[in-house]
């Protein structure tokens, strides 16, 4: 966690802004590894491993703690997944570029599909911040910048996109890839996004859906509901994707098809993901809201 990082958070207890209160360790360039983040209110946030900890679960839909526990294995896996990537968040990059830009964060990051091919893009004088509620996950990808990416800056914080940790119109960019992954937490977390933009800012985003009367949507929607998750009819269908949007406080947003894809009819869905479900559907839209 960079220091220039810091005055943009707030106290996700009472949300007065937070400051550093302790450096126990910092990186040759300056970076916060290890600390002690607090508020007035004297309510205190550790930072460990380089990253700001506000949050130590997984989602329901990314345990990263027990699939990426082994550092060694996430690094197999990046070598893979990172280029393969590429192609997926090319779009939000290209809409990335079509505005000015000095701060971005990256909203449920994961492992990093989006912010790795972002920071090969961006300029490196651009204010990065990534945002994953998985601490574990983070850590790793902490570690991974240092040591792939040659000094490159950026911050990393665990925490909910649901009650984002910076003040209101921190950003000039907030960007997502498989924002999906917050369930029954997404209208929140784009609620959020708008929140956290400068006026004119941009929130850009990809998006799937599924036809809900579908085989793969039954799987899910059992799945969801054995999860407790109740809220999720955006997830699988476009009109209730934009419901939730108009009640974000965008004053615009633009909604488009990049991509209709049917799974192949062959696929074992017990061995790779759920969706395209085989013989069935799936649209992949990109957002572009502006505050």
């Amino acid at each position: 966690m960079y220091d220039t990082t810091v005055p943009l958070t707030r106290c996700p207890t009472c949300h007065q802004q937070l400051c550093v209160s302790s450096v126990e360790e910092t990186s040759a360039s300056g970076e916060i590894v290890a600390g002690v983040i607090a508020c007035p209110g004297g309510h205190a946030w550790q930072v460990e491993g380089g990253v700001a900890a506000f949050t130590r679960e997984d989602a329901p839909s990314d345990p990263w703690s027990r699939t990426c526990a082994e550092y060694e294995r996430y690094c197999r896996e990046q070598e893979v997944w990172i280029p393969e990537a590429a192609t997926q968040v090319a779009p939000i990059l290209g809409r990335l570029a079509a505005a000015p830009v000095d701060s971005v964060l990256d909203i449920c990051t994961g492992s990093g599909g989006l912010l790795f091919n972002m920071l090969r893009c961006l300029d490196r004088e651009t204010e990065v911040v990534s945002l994953d509620l998985s601490l574990a996950v983070q850590r790793h990808n902490w570690r991974y910048l240092g040591e792939r990416y040659g000094g490159r800056r950026a911050s990393f914080v665990s925490a909910d996109a649901a009650e984002i940790p910076f003040q209101g119109g921190s950003f000039s960019q907030v960007v997502s890839f498989g924002m999906g992954n917050m369930l029954d937490k997404m209208a929140l977390g784009v609620r959020e996004a708008a929140r956290v933009l400068r006026a004119g800012g941009r929130f850009g985003f990809t998006h799937m859906y599924v036809d809900q009367d579908s085989e793969g949507w039954r799987l899910l929607s059992a799945y969801l509901h054995k999860q407790g998750v109740q809220d999720f009819g955006f997830l699988g269908i476009e009109r209730e994707f934009r419901a939730m949007l108009d009640r974000a406080g965008f004053q615009t947003y633009d909604v488009q098809v990049i991509e209709e894809v049917v799974g192949d009819p062959e696929r074992d869905v017990e061995q790779g993901s759920l969706f395209p479900y085989p013989g069935e559907r799936m649209t992949n839209l990109i957002v572009t809201a502006v505050r």
